[in-house]
């Protein structure tokens, strides 16, 4: 994680949206950021997110949890998780 500054999420949803949660090592472990999913209505018309992640030394697992408040399934399509160095990372977050 020594060069990771953050991830791109290419996500679409024309289910319930939700929350991408990232956390470090386990489910339950530390939360390092969060990315909301809009419904855009379409399950094929992909859209990216960016989040920052804080600086984190030496190896780790990252795993994601998807969540809404209200619903269990049928919440958003993930396709692919890019990992961005910090430099990277604060440009995209900010657009």
């Amino acid at each position: 994680m020594d060069d990771v500054g953050g991830l791109t999420f290419k996500v679409t949803s024309a289910g319930a949206g939700g929350t991408i949660e990232v956390h470090l090592d386990e489910p339950d472990g530390p939360l390092l950021a969060t990315a909301e999913v809009e419904v855009n209505g379409a399950w094929d018309k992909w859209y990216d997110r960016t989040v920052q992640l804080p600086a984190t030394q030496g190896r780790h697992d990252v795993v994601l949890k998807f969540t809404h408040p209200n619903n269990a399934g049928g919440l958003m399509n993930l396709d692919s998780v890019n990992f961005l160095p910090p430099q990277a990372a604060a440009t995209q977050a900010g657009q």
